[in-house]
C-alpha cells in the first residue's frame, strides 16, 4: 500500500522506506520469539515428570496423583565413566550454568613424576613407564611418558613428567601415590650387576667376586641407576668381571661371621 501511495504522491520515499525497515525489524522479531519458544517448548518437555509424560501417552492419572518422586529425570552423561563430585543435591534449584556431576573417564590415567633435575634432560615423551602402587605390590602397569615440564619446582629440585597409564579393570583409582620407573637411555655404556649381588657390608656396597679355588672376594663398589632388576656400577669392578649373585648372601654371613638364619 505504502508503494501505490508513493505512486499517488500520497506519502514520500523516505516514509515507505521506513515502513519497509519496521516491517523488517517485526519479521526479524518474530523469528526470534519463535525461536524462544522453541527453546521453552524443549525444556518443558525435558522437565516434564515422567507421569505426566506417560499421560501423554495415554495413561490417565492426574496431577493431583503425582508425588515428587515422580518428577524425577535422567541425566545422560556423554561418555561412560564414574561420579567423582556432586555439587547439588536435592531440592536445590540450579541453571544451565551450574555444574551438577563430575563424571570421569578412568579407562586410562595421568601420572605425575617428579623426576630430579639431573635427570630430566634424559626423558622424552614416547618413552615406556612402570609404575607400582602399594595396594597391587605384585601387579605392575605400564604406560608411557606423554609430557616433561618446561621448567623444575625451586622447592624440591624436581621436574614434573607427566605418562600417560592404560587402567584395566578400573584397579587405579585418582589421587593413589606410586612408584615409577622409565626407560630412558644413559648414554654411554655402564657396568649393570643383578640386585641380588650387591650386599650391605658395615654400611658399603659390596659385591663378592671369584678369587680361585673356591675363594671369594668382597669388592666396594659405588651404584648408580637401577631399573628392572639390574644395577648400573659406576665404580668398583669393571667390565667382565665375573659377580656371585643368588649366593652373595651367604658369602656376607661367612665374611661377616654371624650365624645363617634357617631361612625356610
Amino acid at each position: 500500500r505504502g508503494t501505490e501511495l508513493v505512486d499517488a504522491g500520497g506519502i514520500a520515499q523516505s516514509e515507505l522506506e521506513r515502513r519497509r525497515a519496521m516491517a523488517a525489524s517485526a519479521e526479524a522479531t518474530l523469528r526470534s520469539r519463535q525461536a524462544d519458544l522453541q527453546k521453552w517448548r524443549g525444556m518443558t518437555q525435558r522437565l516434564m515428570p515422567i507421569d505426566v509424560a506417560a499421560k501423554a501417552r495415554g495413561d490417565m492419572r492426574t496431577l493431583a496423583a503425582l508425588s515428587p518422586r515422580d518428577s524425577l529425570g535422567a541425566v545422560v552423561a556423554p561418555f561412560d565413566g564414574v561420579v567423582t563430585a556432586v555439587s547439588t543435591a536435592a531440592g536445590n534449584i540450579v541453571d544451565t550454568s551450574q555444574s551438577l556431576v563430575t563424571v570421569t573417564d578412568l579407562s586410562t590415567v595421568w601420572l605425575q613424576v617428579s623426576v630430579p633435575e639431573h635427570d630430566a634432560a634424559a626423558v622424552h615423551a614416547g618413552q615406556t613407564v612402570a609404575m607400582n602402587v602399594d595396594a597391587y605390590p605384585n601387579q605392575p602397569f605400564n604406560g608411557r611418558v606423554i609430557e616433561v615440564a618446561d621448567q623444575a619446582d625451586p622447592n624440591t629440585g624436581t621436574v614434573t613428567v607427566r605418562c600417560e597409564v592404560p587402567n584395566p579393570g578400573g584397579l587405579l583409582r585418582a589421587n593413589m601415590f606410586a612408584t615409577a620407573n622409565i626407560a630412558a637411555p644413559l648414554g654411554h655404556d655402564s657396568v649393570l650387576v643383578p640386585d641380588s649381588a650387591l650386599q650391605d657390608v658395615n654400611g658399603q656396597t659390596v659385591v663378592f667376586v671369584p678369587a680361585g679355588k673356591g675363594h671369594f672376594l668382597p669388592r666396594t663398589v659405588h651404584t648408580g641407576v637401577v631399573a628392572t632388576g639390574m644395577t648400573e656400577i659406576v665404580s668398583g669392578v669393571t667390565a667382565g668381571t665375573p659377580v656371585v649373585a643368588d649366593g652373595s648372601y651367604w658369602l656376607k654371613a661367612a665374611l661377616m661371621r654371624t650365624t645363617i638364619p634357617d631361612e625356610g
